[in-house]
């Protein structure tokens, strides 16, 4: 009986106590992060250059932007087919290793 007594003195004062400060404390965080992160702002456009110097700055910096967007990773296949070296599964011993074809016949694999 003394618990439950407790308990409903507990709720009571709990729904009578302002809560609504921890959610009015939340919408100012909010607003105080969205001012101060910048997402309301709008990007402002970047001026052209106007000497030649800032102007052949601009031009290099656009031109390795541009080689970023179509740089790819060197394939690891030969370029010239007179200097090719094959790549097999070499047998060596008890094991299985990856080589050139030249490299596997001078240790003495089975390719």
């Amino acid at each position: 009986m003394r618990q439950r007594m407790r308990i409903l003195t507990l709720a009571a004062a709990l729904a009578f106590s302002p809560g609504c400060f921890a959610i009015d404390e939340l919408d100012k965080g909010m607003a105080l992060m969205d001012e101060v992160s910048g997402a309301a702002k709008k990007p402002a456009a970047e001026p052209a250059p106007e000497t030649p110097a800032e102007r052949k700055k601009a031009d290099a910096r656009i031109a390795v932007s541009k080689w970023w967007k179509n740089a790819r990773t060197p394939s690891s296949g030969p370029k010239d087919p007179a200097t090719a070296t094959e790549i097999v599964s070499c047998r060596i011993g008890g094991g299985t290793r990856f080589m050139s074809k030249t490299d596997c016949e001078v240790q003495g694999g089975r390719f």
